[in-house]
């Protein structure tokens, strides 16, 4: 029960008409209880989302959003009347129709524990609304089917999976698309299925007329509520340490209850006064006070003064974690650590005397083949490298790629040494040590108009660390576009002014400084921060009366793209230097931002990082911050790929413009823009549409984007110029055209400028006939329509470099090498430099060989595709810990039902090889009847301490000590030889 429900009893019985607006949720949730099912109206679908979220607060499953924009809305709907729930939603869903009640009690499915489930009738209507079967699911409209298991994230409720036993379902629970685990057991489940338009006639006042309805617009709360009982917060304008004032002029004596957001708010409450409060975790529609019980309610971001955001929105973050990038396809180049570059050739089940188990089978030069058994996965790699010319296959017959892989061991040992140098110069170079926080700090923070996500805090918290530290700061920050990247900034830049050090802010591009430079004035408005900008915007007396006030201290914070690395620029006491999207700029910038790095406080954000970047993070020569929860609200980008039609380009833009938006139309070619816009213009002569690209005079650009921000204008038509810092919220729908010719961080940058609210947002990539296109663009197309989801920005650039090749990222003389050993096995090598430059010696990493008798395999009744089998596969490899062995064979059982034997055999086969590296024996083999236990060579382990541990076993033990150190156990029985070796392992620990 949750704690919101002891506040009911506090409420008093008054109609909402009568009651302050923050009292409505408590008294439409008393009215609930009693059994009273509700159809809750608000004027539109975020005001919608807020009130659900409030009422969700006080537990339970009773209320369900309703978006009535979403082309399942009705089913959603039905959905939440087979759950008995009521219904939150905007003005539009009583302009619904509903099929006739008789027609709804027949249509679909209520699964339940025990019953028989039908799969050709499931798998039917998830065809009938296009629900896509997938390995896994993350978003609406995707289910799965692996080992006993059914997921399924319909059009309408929660994640769910279904556990079967043959056709009878043995259990219902709902998931977690985050984690892939379940979270809560259900009773039942209710699946709609279709019905045509021809049947959907009942309008919805009459569908659900045994409903009370309540049209928050027309309660006319205004004019009716008795104050004298309940009202309205009185005006609150909070300044550093007033609350308490504030509650001592206006509600002396009342019980004050704060809700806030999370643990950060209310811990900044409790720092800047000394109220006494009762604080509950969830924020409420608004503050409200209770006259006669002398009780006050008031928010977090009421008394920070600050917007809130409907936060009820379940965002999928990226599905695709870094080690699935490499699903394999058959024909596709890999690296074994061991035998070098080959050509995967699929999964095959091979048979060697009386072992049966799955192998990636290799083909190397002159055909020859390897088979790696699947409990040695973690060996190989997808290559990633040098794109322009493919590497030559390695020799199994010879010693080549060994000799290869030596030579890149000492190639990578100079660069290894020239990163550490760069490491050590800026650990002993003095930088400037910021102060703690101060009030000031304090007051600038408290008024940040959003909620932070955690991953933000974090980030905050790291920055001021670093800024606080006698060594120079040296982070980036990896985030998404619109993750609040720039807040992280702005209060970097306000701790330097605060201790009188200039801020230098570059950008790549001229519209993105000017957007920084709004973003920041209105930020800092009530402090005396002087910000300027250096960029095309400005003329050339300008740039020079700006350059001489840097010079004399009168500036704090200069925005500026390329134009801010000029040698004739001197500042007075720069202290932090800020890089946003630093892979934009060119070598000889990007020089200079090197020498400037010395002993200043670097702040670097990115979206997209490049590789590089990221690999400096990895091997800790750079600090990194990764932000990767969305704001509140946010939602994925649908994304499709179409050819070029000017009914699908209509619609789209007309579907905006009917909800009130805006739209981004890129056209990439300035010489024919004007073509395309006449051809807009005369396919929509009802909207107005304004275009921009960079060849314009500045003062114009500026003008048309100021123009179409403020909403004069229904579609920017542009060139790639808005790719970086266009925030406007209210355009969510781009069309980019002849997107085959963009690269995968563009795209990205691109998309990243919709979808920056609460709304469903939508990309077209428009493209020629799939014969203009090349392969590789269709390969861009294709990875960043399937990279959509929230935080794919560092999968995009994996993938980026994948494509592109990695040749050049160290620089021009490791390209070869880059080139022969593949972009992962490479940094494994250039990691182990590193170790031994810094003296970390580690032990040499053995891979033992397991081979006893037995079945390690995912049996093909499992469904699984290769790469899902490949996923699997990977995962129980990469188990380190025995500790971790037991939660991993929970995580298999929840995700795909009872364990197999052969599943069973693979688990407790990487259990054994744990140990193995554990206790250095190098190899366990069944011959005949006996089992070997082969020590490393050179290896002896103490015999006064196995001895004792020996001696419990019942079966003949022998001691062999040549060639190496080994255990015979005789007469073993095969039948449950892999739990006997395993208990035989696990007893000499």
């Amino acid at each position: 029960m949750s704690r919101f429900n002891e506040l009911l009893k506090i409420i008093p019985e008054t109609p909402p008409e009568k009651s302050a607006w923050g009292m409505i949720p408590f008294i439409l949730k008393k009215r609930s209880l009693k059994g009273e099912r509700q159809i809750i109206i608000e004027s539109d679908f975020d005001k919608a989302s807020l009130l659900t979220e409030n009422l969700e607060l006080f537990g339970g499953d009773s209320y369900l959003l309703v978006d009535s924009s979403n082309e399942n809305s009705v089913y959603q709907a039905l959905w939440g009347i087979k759950n008995k729930m009521s219904i939150v939603s905007d003005c539009d869903f009583l302009k619904l129709k509903f099929p006739h009640p008789d027609i709804f009690k027949e249509r679909g499915i209520l699964i339940k524990r025990g019953m028989k489930l039908d799969m050709p009738r499931m798998e039917s209507i998830f065809e009938s609304f296009s629900v896509e079967k997938q390995d896994n699911v993350y978003e609406r409209g995707e289910y799965a089917v692996r080992g006993f298991i059914l997921d399924v994230y319909g059009i309408a409720g929660p994640p769910v999976r279904i556990e079967l036993y043959d056709d009878t379902v043995e259990d219902i629970r709902e998931i977690s698309t985050q984690t892939q685990e379940s979270v809560n057991k259900l009773e039942e489940f209710f699946i709609p299925e279709k019905f045509s338009s021809d049947e959907a006639v009942v309008p919805a006042s009459e569908f659900f007329e045994s409903y009370k309805t309540y049209d928050m617009e027309t309660l006319s709360i205004e004019n009716n509520p008795d104050y004298s009982k309940s009202g309205e917060l009185k005006p609150l304008s909070l300044v550093s340490g007033s609350l308490s004032s504030y509650l001592e002029e206006n509600y002396k004596g009342y019980k004050v209850f704060i809700f806030c957001a999370n643990d950060y708010e209310e811990e900044r409450i409790k720092k800047i006064t000394s109220v006494n409060a009762e604080y509950f975790r969830g924020n409420i529609v608004s503050g409200f006070s209770l006259n006669e019980e002398e009780c006050l309610f008031i928010n977090d971001f009421e008394i920070f003064s600050r917007k809130r955001f409907s936060r009820f929105y379940e965002v999928p973050l990226s599905p695709i974690a870094l080690e699935e990038l490499d699903s394999l396809e058959t024909g596709d180049l890999i690296v074994h650590q061991t035998y070098g570059v080959g050509r995967y050739a699929g999964i095959e089940r091979v048979a060697y005397g009386e072992r049966y188990t799955d192998c990636i089978r290799i083909f190397y030069e002159n055909n020859d083949k390897l088979y790696v058994p699947i409990d040695q996965i973690r060996l190989i790699d997808k290559y990633i490298g040098g794109k322009e010319r493919e590497p030559k296959l390695s020799s199994l017959s010879k010693n080549s790629f060994e000799r290869q892989k030596e030579k890149v061991k000492e190639s990578v040992k100079k660069i290894a040494g020239e990163l550490l140098r760069l490491y050590a110069e800026r650990e002993v170079v003095k930088g400037f040590s910021f102060p703690a926080d101060d009030e000031k700090q304090i007051e600038m923070e408290e008024m940040f108009e959003h909620e932070e996500t955690n991953d933000q805090l974090k980030a905050i918290e790291e920055v001021k660390r670093d800024m606080m530290k006698e060594k120079p700061m040296d982070r980036l920050i990896s985030g998404e576009v619109g993750y609040g990247k720039t807040e992280v900034a702005a209060r970097a830049a306000f701790k330097a002014y605060l201790s009188g050090k200039q801020t230098a802010f570059l950008v790549p591009t001229t519209i993105l400084a000017q957007q920084h430079y709004e973003t920041l004035r209105d930020r800092l408005q009530n402090f005396p921060v002087k910000i300027q900008t250096l960029s095309r915007f400005r003329s050339e007396k300008e740039k020079k009366e700006i350059k001489k006030q840097i010079k004399e201290g009168d500036v704090d914070i200069v925005i500026g793209t390329h134009a801010l690395l000029s040698s004739d620029i001197e500042f007075f006491d720069l202290g932090l230097y800020i890089v946003d999207e630093e892979h934009r700029f060119g070598v000889k910038q990007k020089e200079k931002i090197k020498e400037i790095k010395k002993n200043i406080d670097v702040l670097a954000m990115s979206a997209t990082p490049i590789p590089r970047t990221l690999e400096m993070a990895l091997t800790g020569i750079k600090d990194i911050s990764n932000i990767m929860t969305p704001p509140a609200g946010r939602k994925a980008i649908k994304t499709y790929v179409v050819k070029w039609s000017e009914d699908t380009v209509k619609s789209a833009i007309l579907k905006e413009l009917s909800r009130q938006g805006q739209v981004y139309f890129l056209h990439n070619r300035i010489e024919t823009l004007k073509s395309v816009e006449e051809k807009l213009k005369e396919l929509l002569s009802e909207v107005s549409i304004v275009s921009v690209h960079a060849q314009m005079h500045s003062s114009e650009i500026e003008k048309k984007m100021r123009s179409f921000r403020e909403r004069e204008f229904d579609l920017l038509l542009s060139t790639a110029i808005i790719e970086s810092g266009i925030d406007n919220p209210n355009v969510n729908t781009m069309v980019i055209n002849r997107a085959d010719m963009f690269g995968l961080a563009e795209l990205h940058q691109l998309r990243g400028r919709i979808g920056r609210s609460h709304r469903e947002a939508y990309c077209y990539l428009i493209v020629p006939e799939k014969e203009r296109i090349t392969e590789n663009a269709k390969k861009r197309l294709s990875a960043f329509k399937s990279y959509s989801s929230l935080g794919a920005g560092i999968n995009l650039a994996i993938k980026d470099v994948e494509m592109r090749g990695a040749g050049k990222i160290l620089g021009t003389e490791q390209h070869g090498f880059i080139g022969s050993v593949g972009y992962s096995l490479y940094f494994k090598i250039l990691n182990e430099a590193i170790d031994e430059v810094k003296g970390i010696k580690k032990a040499s990493l053995i891979e033992p060989t397991i081979n006893i008798p037995g079945r390690t395999f995912v049996p093909d009744a499992f469904n699984l595709t290769k790469s899902g089998k490949m996923k699997l596969y990977r995962d129980i490899s990469m188990i380190a810990k025995l500790e971790n062995v037991e939660k991993e064979r929970a995580r298999f059982i929840d995700r795909y039902g009872k364990m197999v034997e052969e599943i069973k055999n693979i688990f407790l086969m990487q259990e054994m090889k744990i140990i193995c590296k554990e206790k250095l024996i190098g190899k366990v083999e069944m011959l005949g009847h006996n089992l070997y236990i082969e020590f490393m060579v050179g290896y002896e382990p103490d015999l006064n301490l196995l001895r004792p541990l020996l001696s419990k076993i019942e079966n003949p033990i022998e001691l062999r000590h040549q060639p190496s150190f080994t255990i015979v156990v005789k007469e073993v029985d095969a039948t449950g030889i892999f739990e006997f070796s395993n208990k035989l392992l696990k007893s000499l620990l």
